[in-house]
């Protein structure tokens, strides 16, 4: 539950600490805070995308000074400071998604005595994204929440821009895709273009050709007829049954011997 303490609204465990620590004496240094917050880089350095890591909790000096010399600013800082501890160690202000990572990220107490955050995003790709946001004061929304809620809402920003990055890359490769193969279809069509048609008919044509200019070499070019291609052809087929069918004759008589061939290889 939100609690207000001073000008800022915090959690109850929140105030509940730092009213302890603001009555025991304890030091607001930066050294002391950081030994009461073990694992947290603390600095006066208040600029956003300043620092690396995600454990980032950035004091305003003139913030530190109020806390030193003011009971009621020490309980109210106090209180922030532990609220921004508590995001550091729940893991949201490196919490990621799909496609991205969070590189950097800080708390803020301003000046002014408000309080902000910052993050780097990180896509796959090397991609950054810089987020920063301020908080209202005046609502009663725990900063700690409201500053996950729009952290979460500027990482979901930064995964839809890598993802269209991405998209953008695939849709790149598959126009560069589609090219080549539209060049390669082109190249076939160039080659197909340049290739003469074969056809039955074709060798019919080259048969009698060379036939007619046999035939008038020898003085007897009336000889030539149409069909002599098929005419030629059937030849070679009576002849290839005739030749066929005596073989087989041959070898089906009852006193058939065994023979024995040579072939020479000479020519």
């Amino acid at each position: 539950m939100a609690v207000k303490v001073g000008n800022s609204w915090v959690s109850e465990m929140a105030l509940t600490y730092a009213k302890a620590k603001s009555g025991s004496g304890t030091s607001v240094s930066l050294k002391a805070l950081s030994d009461r917050y073990p694992g947290v880089n603390f600095t006066t350095n208040t600029q956003n995308f300043s620092q690396k890591g995600t454990n980032n909790i950035q004091i305003a000096p003139n913030i530190l000074v109020q806390m030193q010399n003011d009971p009621d600013k020490r309980v109210e800082y106090e209180a922030l400071i532990y609220d921004c501890a508590q995001l550091v160690y729940s893991g949201k202000m490196s919490q990621g998604g799909m496609g991205y990572h969070i590189k950097a990220a800080g708390t803020v107490i301003n000046a002014d005595g408000s309080v902000g955050g910052w993050s780097i995003a990180e896509d796959d790709d090397g991609g950054q994204t810089r987020n920063s946001t301020k908080l209202d004061k005046d609502k009663k929304d725990t900063w700690a929440d409201k500053i996950h809620e729009k952290q979460k809402a500027k990482s979901e920003k930064a995964r839809k821009e890598a993802v269209a990055r991405l998209q953008e890359q695939m849709n790149g490769t598959e126009m560069k895709s589609y090219a080549d193969n539209l060049f390669l279809s082109q190249a076939g069509m160039d080659s197909y273009n340049q290739l003469s048609s074969v056809s039955y008919q074709d060798y019919v044509n080259r048969f009698e050709s060379e036939v007619s200019e046999v035939y008038e070499k020898d003085g007897n070019a009336d000889a030539v007829k149409s069909d002599s291609f098929d005419q030629h052809v059937n030849r070679m087929a009576a002849a290839y049954d005739k030749m066929k069918n005596s073989i087989e004759e041959k070898y089906a008589k009852e006193d058939h011997k065994t023979e024995y061939h040579h072939f020479s290889m000479t020519r």
